[in-house]
């Protein structure tokens, strides 16, 4: 029989460091990477440590350290101060990125002190945030607002890449013809590409039209990256015509501030073209091409495996009042058009309350059937003194459990034992 060791186990699930990057991780500490930034912004040891509030002298044994430690020069020394070398340009970029992730983990965490309960890391394209988004974060945001929301505008392919570099817990993008990398798409919404074109513009009195017509005329798009410009390019190139593409922008406004100014015509999401408004005189002329129709996709990398304040506590336990990292699955599920729970992985909690569910009303709010009543510090008068004031009895005595606070039990004739021994209305229904 082949005995093995929990060290061996443990090396087994937890691979160890190589002995090399074990011991840089030591050598290297913090305060030595915010001296090195310090004299590589300033190009003076003396005006680092006077801004440090540091001796020079320990400044540039620090230095000296750091370079032992990487077993190269950092800095050129002269009489004018000190200049990088190309290991020390390495390091200074390294090293911004660590004490700026520092700086982030500090925020983050001085915001659980302040009573946020979660973060949930979102990704999604200039689409969704001008159609959609405002309304559904601005709603979450105010039910649950210890749930803190870090939203960042990105193109579909960085997207995806955020998603699967874990940068991003969930995206939101139009997938296409993108490759999902294992990724998990939800569908989340759909919207309809028109053409926008100024109010006297020949083709303004069209009520439909075919993106190969379009092409006869110069376009003004957005960067060559987006979802919209690589649709565009790629109907060009089957329908064999070019594709005059002579200013392209950044944003929507802008886009259609373009355009109104007789630079060209562009396609724009349907929606977000209605909540613009205002910017210009401007008309949309429905797209006939199928590609025009698109759907906007929630993507993870599994659903099931999202972080705490991103997965567990879902809807039912909301409407119960719960908060805290809950909030954030309800968020996921006002995203989905289905509202189903069957896309994503189901908590304990979600199971015991959907089995207790008699029925539920359009605005969510269910009914449900009580099995088991808790009552928690049962030695507390305030209690039960309620209830006997009120005039009310305990139902269904035999489902009650009490937990005594301190394992101290009630003194016999208290309002405790009083409302114990009045007699339950069993038949009566449960509510």
């Amino acid at each position: 029989m082949l005995l093995t060791s929990q060290n061996e186990k443990t090396e087994k699930v937890f691979p160890a460091m190589k002995n090399s990057e074990r011991s840089f991780a030591r050598r290297i500490d913090l305060t030595s990477l915010q001296l090195f930034v310090a004299v590589c912004e300033l190009g003076s040891i003396g005006r680092a440590a006077e801004r440090e509030y540091i001796a020079a002298s320990a400044v540039s044994k620090r230095l000296s350290d750091l370079e032992a430690a990487v077993d190269t020069a950092l800095l050129y020394r002269h009489s004018r101060g000190v200049t990088l070398t190309p290991a020390g340009e390495s390091l200074l970029h390294h090293a911004r990125n660590v004490l700026y992730g520092l700086e982030r983990m500090q925020g983050e965490l001085s915001e659980y002190a302040d009573g946020v309960r979660g973060h949930v890391r979102v990704h999604a394209t200039i689409s969704a945030i001008v159609q959609f988004l405002p309304e559904d974060l601005g709603a979450f945001s105010k039910e649950h607002p210890q749930i803190k929301i870090d939203l960042q505008e990105h193109l579909s392919a960085d997207v995806l890449q955020a998603v699967q570099e874990g940068t991003a817990d969930i995206g939101i993008c139009n997938m296409g013809q993108a490759n999902t990398n294992g990724l998990q798409p939800r569908p989340y919404r759909t919207d309809k590409l028109v053409l926008v074109v100024p109010q006297d513009h020949a083709l303004a009195q069209r009520t439909s039209i075919s993106f190969e017509e379009v092409l006869e005329w110069d376009i003004v798009g957005l960067h060559g990256g987006s979802s919209i410009s690589l649709a565009m390019r790629g109907a060009a190139a089957r329908s064999g015509h070019p594709l005059h593409q002579r200013i392209q922008v950044t944003s929507l406004d802008a886009m259609c501030r373009m355009i109104d100014n007789g630079l060209g015509v562009g396609l724009i999401p349907d929606r977000a073209f209605e909540l613009m408004h205002g910017v210009g005189h401007l008309k949309s002329v429905t797209l006939t091409d199928g590609w025009a129709q698109r759907t906007l996709s929630l993507v993870a990398r599994d659903f099931d495996a999202l972080p705490v304040t991103s997965r567990f506590g879902g809807t039912p336990r909301q409407r119960l009042g719960a908060s805290g990292q809950g909030g954030c699955l309800k968020f996921q599920r006002q995203l989905f058009p289905t509202k189903t729970r069957t896309l994503m992985g189901r908590t304990l909690y979600d199971k015991i309350f959907d089995e207790h569910v008699i029925h539920t009303e359009e605005d969510g709010t269910s009914i449900l059937y009580i099995d088991r009543h808790l009552v928690h510090e049962v030695t507390s008068p305030q209690a039960f003194e309620g209830l006997r004031l009120a005039g009310r009895k305990l139902w269904r005595i035999n489902s009650v459990v009490a937990t005594a606070d301190h394992n101290t039990p009630p003194p016999a004739g208290s309002a405790v034992t009083t409302a114990l021994k009045t007699p339950s209305a069993k038949n009566k229904s449960p509510r």
